[in-house]
């Protein structure tokens, strides 16, 4: 991908970063469980590719519950209240 964009002028830089985006709309409680114990497994790894100098930023933070808390969400409300707790 890299090379792509640089056969064609583009630049990167500081201000570049990672962003996953995942549309939920449509998904409850257990699917969203789902997906965020794969991300934890995958969170270290997602967060080493970023620069020190993102790691501090309101958009670049670690999920605050471990596996086991994420496992134990057991309704879609509870889920709605830890993530934007």
């Amino acid at each position: 991908m890299s090379d792509y964009l640089l056969r064609r002028d583009y630049d990167i830089n500081r201000s570049c970063g990672l962003h996953i985006h995942i549309d939920a709309r449509d998904l409850f409680y257990k699917e969203l469980v789902g997906i965020m114990l794969v991300a934890k497994s995958f969170e270290e790894t997602i967060f080493s590719m970023m620069p020190n100098s993102r790691q501090s930023s309101n958009w670049c933070r670690k999920f605050p519950l471990d596996k086991r808390s994420i496992r134990d969400i057991e309704s879609d409300s509870e889920f709605i209240e830890i993530w934007y707790d």
